[in-house]
């Protein structure tokens, strides 16, 4: 089985006060500018830069700006001050819950501390903090359970799980210059975007190329083909091919492709490529231009998906450059 994100609940977190969401298997957020859709998507990575090797709740939070940016201005008045996040998560018939609250310290450190940190399997408690050791030796609730091998080893498949979250938002100026930002590993914003589909092995790299190219040949006009080349200094690029008047395809790069194209390519290179027993994909889109686009793009996506035996939360973010009008609901997103 693999695991699935099936629920997330947030309490005093930016600038929410309190939000419950169920998540399928693809999940799209819509909604105004400054609604809170990028602050949504954040909440899967902070437990992911919790739950991850070199983690842990002080870095998570810090690389936030600190627990002030992250706590809503609600909390003086809600939940007792506190921020709070629930996962469910589902593998089968196996159940998980994870919760954890974490305050500032009293006493004038302000520090953040772990207030609760609870997990459930099958409904059975096997994690409630704190607990007496907490008690007798209070630094201890500086660090989650989550991020200690040596205290995570009854749910260590659901910390390893929450750990795998990937995000990316990937621009498109990163990819068509990587090297005006400095190549980074893994960047979620696209500067190894390219060469990191050049490290796949050739026969899968075709096949993954050949089902997006199915899909892009629906969203590009007189989009033909697509593939990974490398020029004589050793920068991979990717060139598509475009059907025109003549008999051969008109042949462009990346430099040539529009900012929409690229995002395009981006999220189905993101979908296709995920591992089959990975955590959740986080997808930033910097904006659709119509709503009509947006829901063709919501559609290509299911359909890569539908041909994969792959299974997992991925979540897509788009910018709104559209009128919601009646259809949006501020509780919902």
């Amino acid at each position: 089985m693999t695991m699935k994100i099936t629920e997330v609940s947030v309490k005093n977190w930016r600038n929410f006060r309190s939000v419950e969401f169920p998540l399928r298997e693809r999940l799209f957020i819509v909604g105004p500018n400054a609604s809170g859709k990028s602050n949504l998507l954040d909440v899967f990575r902070f437990v992911s830069d919790i739950a991850s090797p070199g983690g842990g709740l002080n870095t998570a939070i810090e690389k936030r700006g600190g627990l002030k940016k992250v706590r809503s201005l609600f909390a003086r008045n809600y939940n007792k001050g506190r921020m709070e996040i629930r996962f469910q998560v589902s593998d089968g018939d196996d159940h998980w819950t994870y919760t954890l609250a974490i305050r500032g310290e009293q006493g004038g450190k302000n520090r953040p501390i772990v207030d609760q940190e609870v997990v459930e399997h099958n409904s059975r408690v096997i994690l409630r903090r704190p607990d007496d050791l907490d008690i007798d030796d209070p630094a201890l609730l500086t660090q989650t359970h989550l991020e200690q091998v040596s205290a995570n080893k009854e749910f260590r498949d659901l910390a390893d799980y929450l750990a795998k979250v990937r995000y990316f938002h990937l621009v498109p100026q990163m990819i068509r210059n990587p090297g005006q930002q400095g190549l980074s590993s893994n960047d979620p914003y696209g500067t190894d975007f390219i060469a990191q589909m050049n490290t796949v092995p050739s026969k899968t790299r075709a096949a993954w190329l050949r089902r997006m190219q199915t899909a892009l040949r629906a969203a590009v006009p007189e989009f033909e083909s697509l593939e990974v080349t490398v020029d004589a200094a050793g920068r991979p690029h990717l060139e598509a091919g475009y059907r025109n008047w003549r008999n051969y395809a008109a042949r462009q790069n990346e430099s040539d492709f529009s900012d929409g194209t690229l995002r395009l390519i981006g999220l189905l290179w993101t979908l296709i490529s995920s591992p089959k027993n990975g955590g959740c994909s986080c997808w930033r889109s910097q904006n659709c231009r119509s709503t009509p686009r947006l829901f063709v793009c919501c559609r290509l996506c299911c359909r890569l998906l539908s041909g994969t035996r792959k299974s997992k939360s991925s979540s897509a973010l788009t910018h709104r450059n559209f009128s919601m009008k009646k259809e949006s609901n501020p509780t919902r997103y």
